[in-house]
């Protein structure tokens, strides 16, 4: 379909869907321009600008030259997380370590779903390579939004194969990466987005080298005349949190001891004398929500909403008498994801953020799972047989079966951390179905500093405030699309360049 088209169809086609949408939010509560605004916004980013995730599951994370990587590929609706009918192309790319293309794969998407295998050349050369998953739609938020995972391809007869500059770039770039390994990382993020002076603040941390993979570290914070005023420790992955209150006027800083003996100092941020503090607290029915500001002002109101992959569930106006304002999100309004509480001032300006990882354990498991080897006609069989933990979660499903050894849990992505979690995240992170796991370690916790470390990815509020949505360049084609110039080497006429485009 030509994009100029879709451009202007795709706002009418989805208006019926946003009006329901926004007039039964409305039922529950009368809003005033203001909140209305911001809804409104958010309802437009969504129905008019809506967006995909992508998740491809592989058979293995590592693979041997000449072998065959097989997949399945789910594509769905950002918000719903529905399988997504829009688009029927979707591109798989394989990039090696130097950011260059070792394959290109158009697949066509049926009903959000795709099969397909990528067949690795017995010249591959060893080492690390990113597989990338995206539609052409996606191209119009940013590559961020693409889906990635890393794998291993080994090469043991690579030399070969490959010419000896290229072997030796490949091994330059492991060298590289074993360095980055070893170099330390330090940052601090106060819950809500600031330090507040004369508040009580919930600082979270995350240790990391250079590579982003958390790393064990404890330390103290002191102040400007050397006092202690919070010691802290890692709880998981590199990431832990302390209270303090800072004082008006005075600098913070930390001495932190890596697990391996290395020592840095780090600065915290500069504590702001006029601002506001948001900070959540999950109990088991509800989210609790505090708002507290450090200042005098004349107009008490604020905002507060509640929002889950790109969908308001809860809004509710703030009067900040004395200062603080409290209020309780019951939980059963907001599906399983990460939710995003944001606080806007009495003009309707993001002032606060506070990412909430909301678990109703809803997530489909395996019942039993049962499997065997046996010999037959002299050739090795094996028998698998499984059962969902109950009939209700009917759909398309995909199963990989390797040889491991050990009982320890595997932790690594799947398509539920994927969607409902590290989707909506700035950042990865190492064991992504630790967080949503029920094994020991207390994984509810670790996913709440999570929360506090890991930014929302999908779409900034204040660009989408002011009317700043994705400029659509790229549209739903229905079949696979060639377009370029033509630009004549040899006429006896002045054609210039012509615009030409394939379909087929």
């Amino acid at each position: 379909m030509n994009t100029s088209i879709v451009k202007h169809m795709l706002p009418f086609l989805l208006l019926i869907q946003g009006m329901l949408w926004f007039n039964s939010l409305q039922a529950r509560d009368e809003f005033d321009p203001t909140a209305t605004h911001i809804l409104e916004q958010l309802q437009k980013m969504e129905y008019t600008y809506p967006q995909q995730k992508a998740f491809v599951h592989l058979d293995k994370q590592e693979y041997l030259a000449g072998e065959s990587i097989w997949m399945k590929v789910y594509l769905v609706n950002a918000a719903s997380h529905r399988p997504d009918t829009l688009s029927t192309n979707l591109y798989v790319e394989l990039i090696n370590s130097q950011g260059e293309l070792a394959s290109v794969n158009l697949l066509r998407m049926k009903d959000g779903f795709s099969h397909a295998d990528i067949r690795l050349p017995d010249s591959i050369t060893e080492g690390n390579y990113q597989l990338r998953a995206y539609t052409d739609w996606m191209h119009n938020f940013g590559e961020d939004h693409f889906f990635a995972t890393d794998i291993y391809v080994y090469n043991p007869i690579e030399e070969n194969f490959i010419r000896r500059r290229d072997v030796w770039q490949n091994r330059q770039f492991n060298r590289r990466l074993e360095r980055r390994q070893e170099k330390m990382q330090f940052a601090f993020f106060p819950e809500g987005g600031e330090l507040v002076e004369g508040l009580e603040n919930r600082v979270a941390f995350k240790a990391a080298n250079a590579l982003g993979a958390g790393v064990e570290a404890s330390g103290e914070v002191t102040d400007q005349d050397g006092n202690t005023v919070a010691s802290f420790s890692t709880f998981h992955n590199g990431m832990g949190y302390f209270r303090f209150t800072p004082e008006p006027g005075r600098r913070y800083r930390a001495s932190i001891e890596f697990a391996g003996g290395e020592r840095e100092r780090v600065g915290l941020p500069t504590a702001s004398g006029r601002a506001h503090l948001l900070s959540a607290r999950q109990t088991e029915q509800s989210i609790e929500v505090k708002v507290a500001r450090n200042f005098r002002a004349e107009d008490q109101r604020a905002y507060i909403l509640a929002q889950t992959r790109g969908r308001a569930y809860f809004m509710e106006e703030a009067l900040l008498e004395d200062g603080v304002f409290r209020t309780s999100i019951n939980k059963e309004l907001l599906p399983t994801g990460v939710t995003q509480i944001v606080l806007f001032d009495s003009h309707g300006q993001p002032i606060a953020e506070r990412l909430v990882f909301v678990h109703h354990g809803d997530i489909a498991g395996v019942d039993y799972l049962e499997y065997g080897v046996q010999v037959v006609d002299e050739q090795e069989e094996m028998h698998v047989a499984m059962a969902l933990d109950n009939d209700q979660h009917q759909g398309s499903y995909s199963l990989a079966i390797l040889d491991t050894h050990g009982e320890a849990v595997d932790y690594r992505s799947n398509i539920a951390s994927e969607l409902l979690l590290f989707s909506d995240l700035v950042h990865a992170t190492e064991d992504p179905w630790f967080y949503l796991s029920d094994n020991t370690g207390d994984p509810a916790m670790a996913a709440d500093l999570l929360m506090m470390t890991h930014g929302w990815r999908r779409f900034d509020w204040q660009k989408i405030l002011d009317d700043e949505f994705p400029e659509i360049r790229y549209g739903f084609p229905k079949g696979i699309v060639f377009a370029g110039k033509v630009s004549p080497r040899a006429s006896d006429r002045a054609t210039g360049e012509v615009d030409v485009e394939l379909a087929v």
